[in-house]
């Protein structure tokens, strides 16, 4: 059960090419259960077994395929989207906003995190949607707040809003975005 002793158990498999074992390799892939460094670690076994290149593009690549296969359980797939950098060429803009439509925050979060990764302001009205709307969990919502400072598109009457409002994570994340920001008087009133 040890998720370090199954990330040697891998690394022994890869390092010795003991093909034996890879299906017991592609099943552990399929544990929902599953961390990033384990994500990583299995696939890098499996492509070695498989004797496919091992570069951080073709891991990349193994890990959208899982994103993208239906079958996989929703943990599965979201340990995947976590193992891709969000500035992976094959990953678009499109695809993240499409992620956060998912019923499932966490993929939401994931996404939003490539998201601002990417620094793609053509992502930015998507994601100011995402932080304004109330209907969204905290999380997501403060994530949303972290791409928007990325962008660097300051609405600094919104985040006055969220900053003087009642929940806390959005509110703090709101005051860090703030930071450096040129306030009116009665801007840095209302924020002390």
């Amino acid at each position: 059960p040890d998720p370090g002793v199954r990330f040697l158990a891998a690394k022994w498999v890869s390092d010795e090419k003991l093909t034996a074992f890879r299906p017991q390799v592609a099943d552990a892939l399929k544990d929902p259960a599953l961390d990033p460094r384990g994500f990583v670690a299995l696939a890098t076994t499996l492509a070695r077994l498989d004797d496919k290149p091992v570069s951080d593009d073709a891991l990349a690549d193994f890990a959208l395929g899982r994103l993208a296969d239906r079958t996989a359980s929703a943990a599965n797939r979201l340990v995947a989207l976590r193992a891709v950098p969000g500035g992976h060429k094959k990953l678009t803009t499109d695809d993240l906003l499409a992620l956060l439509k998912q019923p499932d925050p966490g993929f939401r979060v994931e996404a939003l995190r490539a998201l601002k990764e990417r620094g793609d302001r053509k992502a930015a009205e998507a994601v100011r949607g995402v932080a304004a709307d109330a209907t969204h969990p905290q999380a997501v919502r403060t994530q949303a707040l972290v791409a928007l400072a990325e962008f660097g598109d300051a609405d600094i009457g919104f985040l006055m809003q969220l900053a003087t409002g009642i929940e806390d994570r959005l509110r703090d994340e709101a005051m860090r975005a703030l930071t450096g920001e040129k306030l009116t008087a009665v801007q840095q009133v209302m924020l002390a």
